[in-house]
Order: C-alpha cells, then sequence, then structure tokens
C-alpha cells in the first residue's frame, strides 16, 4: 500500500471568458485515492458549469462557459488510507471580442510584419496567492517583445535560486512556466518576473503565502465529511442603458469587465453614425445596491463601409537577373485594413536581410529582394485577410543567371578502339547554347560523333576512337547574359603495329640495300633492327 503521489500534475491554464477550460492530472497510490477540487482553497462549489471525472487515476475538471468568478488558483487533493497529496495551476482568463478574430497586440506594419517592441506579460502572475504545505504548483506566463527579451526571476528582491524543486520550464521563445515542487514554508514571499529588451521592460509581481494543509481544509479525512464551502466574492452584475432603453449587447458590440483592473468598458466594433446617443451603466451587487455613471457617445466624419479585401492589382510574372534586385508588386483595397502576408513556394516571406516590404500608399504593397539568388525563383503568392473575408494573387519570378558548368571537363588518355566521352553539366537561365571544338574548329554530329543533350547534362562521344582523334577539345556555353568554356587534352594511345612490313630485297655484292617499313603507334614505338 502506498500513499497518494501525482504522476502528472496539473498545468496552468489561459482560456477566454465564454469557452471551455480543462484541467487535468494523473495519480498513483494503493488503494486507488479519492480527489477533491478547491478553488483558491475553497472547495468548489457544485455548479452545471462544473463537472468533476475520474477513470482510473485520471482526473480531470472541466469548466464551461467561463466566467470571471472562475479564475484563480486550483488545487486537487488526493487521499487514501496512507496519507495525501496534493497540486496546484492557475486557471487565468482572457477578454475577447465576439465578432473579432483573436487579437494579436503586438505591433506590425501594415504587411503584418512584427515590429520593434518593449516586452508585455500576456499572462501575468496572480497579486495573491495562497498555496498549500507540500503542494506542487506550475505558474503559466506568457511574454512578448521584439527582439526576444532577457527574463529573469527574483524572490523578495534577490535573484531566485533554482534548483530541481524550484525551476522554469519554457515551451517556446514566449510561453514558460514557473514550477515549484512540494512548497514548503519559505517559498513564502514576493515574487517578481522581469522580461527586458533594447525597448524597454516589463514585469509581473505575485504575493505567495504558505499554509498548512490542517489551516485550509481541517477534517477532509478519507471518509470526507460534507461542509458548505466558504462563498468567495461575487463580481457586480451590469447593465447598460442607451437613451434610458435598456441596451443589449450583439455581435458589433461586447463589454469587457478587467477584473483585475476594475475597469468595465463597452467595445464597439465599426461605429455607425446610428450608434450616438447617451449611454449608461448600471452596477448591482449582490446587497442590492446600485450605482451608475453615463457618457454622451457621439459619432463624426464620413462612416466607411466595412468591405471584404479586394486585389485592385494583380501581381505579375517578373524576371531578375541573379545577384540583382527583384519587385512584386500589388495593390489591395479593404476596410477594415486588411492584414497581408507574403508566401514564397507555400512558406511565409519574412522581412529582414536581403528581403524588405515597402508600402507606396494604403493600397500599394511591394516585396524587394536584394541580391537574387536562384533560389529566390518560383511562385510567390499574397493573402490579404480581414474579419469580412480574404482575397489572394500568384505571380512567378524567374531569375536569370550567365552559363555556368557544374561540373567540367579534364585531361584524359584513352586506348585506340575505346570509346572516348567527354560529359559535362551546365546551368544557366536561359538555358545555354553549347557548342563543341577540336583544335579550334568545330564539331558537329556524324558517323563517328554523336552528341547528347539530356536535361543539362552534355555528353560528346567517339566510338573506337584512334590516335588521330588526340587533341584539345573545349565546350563553349553561351546565353545572353554571357559566355564560358571547358578543355580537355586528350591522349588517344595505340600499340605498336607495322602498318607495311619488310619485303625481299635482291642485289649483288658492293650494292647498297635499304629495307622499308612503316608503323603505327601512340606514343610513338621504338624500333629496334
Amino acid at each position: 500500500m502506498d500513499k497518494p503521489r501525482f504522476s502528472k500534475t496539473l498545468r496552468g491554464v489561459t482560456c477566454n471568458l465564454g469557452e471551455t477550460a480543462v484541467l487535468e492530472c494523473e495519480t498513483e497510490g494503493s488503494p486507488v485515492p479519492s480527489v477533491t477540487w478547491l478553488l483558491d482553497n475553497q472547495k468548489l462549489e457544485k455548479s452545471a458549469r462544473l463537472e468533476t471525472s475520474s477513470v482510473g487515476q485520471k482526473h480531470s475538471l472541466t469548466i464551461k462557459e467561463a466566467c470571471p468568478d472562475d479564475g484563480g488558483l486550483y488545487t486537487v487533493v488526493a487521499l487514501n488510507s496512507k496519507g495525501q497529496a496534493s497540486c496546484s495551476a492557475p486557471l487565468n482568463l482572457k477578454l475577447s471580442l465576439l465578432g473579432l478574430p483573436k487579437e494579436d497586440s503586438r505591433p506590425t506594419t501594415p504587411g503584418g510584419t512584427v515590429l520593434p517592441h518593449a516586452p508585455v506579460f500576456k499572462v501575468k502572475l496572480n497579486k495573491e496567492t495562497q498555496l498549500l504545505e507540500g503542494t506542487s504548483v506550475r505558474f503559466e506566463l506568457v511574454v512578448r517583445g521584439n527582439p526576444e527579451p532577457e527574463v529573469k526571476f527574483l524572490k523578495d528582491g534577490k535573484v531566485l535560486k533554482l534548483d530541481d524543486r524550484v525551476r522554469v520550464v519554457y515551451e517556446s521563445k514566449e510561453v514558460f512556466e514557473l514550477i515549484l515542487d512540494h512548497v514548503v514554508a519559505k517559498d513564502a514571499g514576493t515574487y517578481t518576473i522581469i522580461a527586458t529588451n533594447v525597448e524597454g521592460e516589463d514585469k509581473t509581481v505575485g504575493n505567495l503565502s504558505v499554509v498548512k494543509h490542517k489551516d485550509v481544509f481541517k477534517g477532509l479525512e478519507l471518509e470526507e465529511v460534507e461542509r458548505e464551502p466558504t462563498p468567495r466574492p461575487k463580481t457586480p452584475k451590469f447593465r447598460w442603458f442607451k437613451n434610458g432603453e435598456y441596451f443589449e449587447a450583439n455581435e458589433r458590440f461586447q463589454v469587457i469587465f478587467n477584473e483585475e483592473e476594475d475597469s468595465l468598458a463597452l467595445m464597439f466594433q465599426h461605429v455607425t453614425p446610428e450608434d450616438a446617443g447617451l449611454y449608461t451603466c448600471v452596477a448591482s451587487t449582490s446587497s442590492g445596491s446600485k450605482i451608475a455613471c453615463s457618457a454622451e457617445l457621439t459619432v463624426q466624419g464620413v462612416i466607411r463601409q466595412v468591405e471584404a479585401p479586394s486585389i485592385k492589382a494583380d501581381l505579375t510574372d517578373a524576371e531578375a537577373t541573379e545577384g540583382g534586385s527583384a519587385m512584386l508588386e500589388l495593390k489591395i483595397t479593404g476596410y477594415p485594413k486588411p492584414k497581408v502576408t507574403w508566401f514564397h513556394k507555400g512558406k511565409e516571406v519574412s522581412t529582414g536581410g536581403r528581403i524588405r516590404f515597402l508600402f507606396a500608399d494604403e493600397e500599394t504593397f511591394t516585396l524587394v529582394i536584394k541580391n537574387v539568388t536562384k533560389n529566390d525563383g518560383g511562385k510567390y503568392s499574397v493573402k490579404a485577410t480581414n474579419e469580412m473575408g480574404e482575397a489572394e494573387s500568384t505571380c512567378n519570378l524567374t531569375v536569370l543567371s550567365a552559363p555556368s558548368f557544374v561540373k567540367g571537363l579534364k585531361d584524359m588518355s584513352v586506348m585506340a578502339d575505346e570509346l572516348l566521352k567527354f560529359e559535362v553539366e551546365i546551368d544557366g537561365n536561359p538555358a545555354p547554347e553549347v557548342k563543341w571544338y577540336k583544335d579550334g574548329k568545330p564539331l558537329a554530329a556524324g558517323d563517328r560523333i554523336k552528341i547528347v543533350d539530356k536535361a543539362g547534362k552534355q555528353s560528346l562521344e567517339i566510338p573506337k576512337c584512334k590516335p588521330t582523334d588526340s587533341g584539345s577539345y573545349s565546350c563553349v556555353i553561351t546565353n545572353d547574359l554571357g559566355n564560358q568554356a571547358e578543355f580537355s587534352n586528350v591522349v588517344v594511345k595505340a600499340s605498336p603495329t607495322f602498318v607495311k612490313g619488310m619485303e625481299n630485297v635482291k642485289g649483288v655484292e658492293g650494292d647498297t640495300l635499304k629495307f622499308n617499313v612503316e608503323i603505327n603507334g601512340n606514343p610513338k614505338p621504338t624500333v629496334k633492327w
């Protein structure tokens, strides 16, 4: 029999208000532990929106239609006859605008390129967190900045000492977790996380307190005694009125309550003249008291109708010389102003180095590529999107290059009657014209010479070569951007042979006799009589 422990602890979760959040963990122990869920160290109230599940030793808590009251530190306590264990993690709630895509608050160019900006924590530490002694907790944090910020961790103003129990785990450059295993009393204190880059800094601060189990859920033993949970403070209820009449949010409006900053906002999307009027917010508390405030909305100027992106002037096919510059341009209309993304062969194009995005006016978008290489050639596409729709345009960039040899010629020595073969691999756009020469004179395909052209590979073949085929061969490639040549010195070797042998000679005493022979061979044979 073993006391409970967690083989998989809770992990921090971030979700939008109104969405579903799921917290999961896995336990070990014998007998199989029972689990109890706490929120801010108070037993969870029963609710139709909350569902708990235990299958074997896998446990989960599902929170439907998350509301501000659901945010906080969740703890799961595992109990059996041998003991107990617990782990904790926060649920962070974000605000979402109805009818709008999930917002990326990073500053960008009109084309969507992220600009340099100071770090901003998108998910922060809770201002006050109370942990159970012995529990394990994971705090999820998200920080964004460009350039990538340096992150420092402090406790009570001093650098936080990290070890196997207190550690930081990065899921990505922006998302990381501060993990405390088996929390002890000395973990209590003020934690500060500072993110810094050349543009500035941001920080998040949270106070951590540690209490013993008996101080929080005294009487929560194996045979669990039901008791009424301590109620959590309720968020005030708000109602909005326009010109004295009840006003209900719809797809163009969103009411946002920020509990951390105690602020309330009514967000308008695509304001129209009909939206003008006196708006009143009435807040009611559970005790029945009410407070109200009002503000006048005046709509001025020309109201522009929303419009899906449209391509006013398409991308057109373009040519560029290797080492030169290329420019691709199009015109796009739409309101709100579309986000424009460039793609090359299906992969998103990022600005920097040789690549720049230009914006001549509100409608013109230009991609400039300097020091063009062969790899820059191919299909380019642009996708423009806003909440009303999207539009796309494509083109092809052709990169022109001077002729060059990928594989050149080399000197050769072959035996007579063998195959003499020259091979080269060439590159260039337009495709180069290829010409062969021997001792400066052009060669053409014929009975003894075979020339093969196959997808960038060129060859010249002479079957059953002869010593007379020895010499200097060259291959010259040419296109509109220039020419290049490769050379090969060839020696065709042949064994000595008698072309004409000796013949009988007659003479008388005193005559001079002469014997004639004709020989062939390469290198030139040595003759002995």
